[in-house]
């Protein structure tokens, strides 16, 4: 809703965090999580060179030594599996198939962004699975 809120679009409080720069719609994160796990990374790494939102795309893009923090924790927590994950998986050159299509989203875990509020307050922002794995329903399995 341009200039106001549609209360059929959320079913709970609205939480604001103040721009730090207004061109840029910079905001401040203040920790990262991975289920839950702190990556235990200093705030300045996770806004550096500056963290932006922008509301008219759906990636997330992080600093190289966050970005890797965080595949990091993913891996530890998947590794569990008992399904490997071949090491071209988690450079993005291969995709995984699953006979169940819920199980990706069972197993990976929710990523969660601390956001500055307020002096002294912050929220967080949890990005379940099903929002941080990219689903394609078009692949199809090779010939056999």
């Amino acid at each position: 809703t341009i200039g106001g809120l549609s209360s059929d679009l959320y079913n709970s409080g609205i939480y604001y965090t103040p721009l730090q720069k207004l061109w840029y719609y910079e905001v401040l994160i203040t920790d990262i999580a991975v289920d839950s796990n702190s990556l235990g990374l200093d705030c300045k790494e996770h806004n550096y060179d500056r963290t932006i939102v922008d509301t008219g795309t759906t990636n997330m893009r992080f600093p190289k030594r966050v970005y890797k923090s965080i595949l990091n924790h993913i891996q530890h927590k998947v590794q569990i599996m008992e399904r490997p994950f071949s090491p071209s998986f988690w450079s993005g050159d291969e995709v995984m198939c699953w006979e169940d299509a819920m199980l990706p989203f069972q197993v990976f875990p929710t990523i969660s962004l601390s956001m500055y509020h307020s002096e002294n307050s912050l929220f967080k922002l949890h990005i379940p699975s099903e929002c941080s794995l990219l689903v394609d329903d078009k692949l199809t399995s090779a010939p056999r």
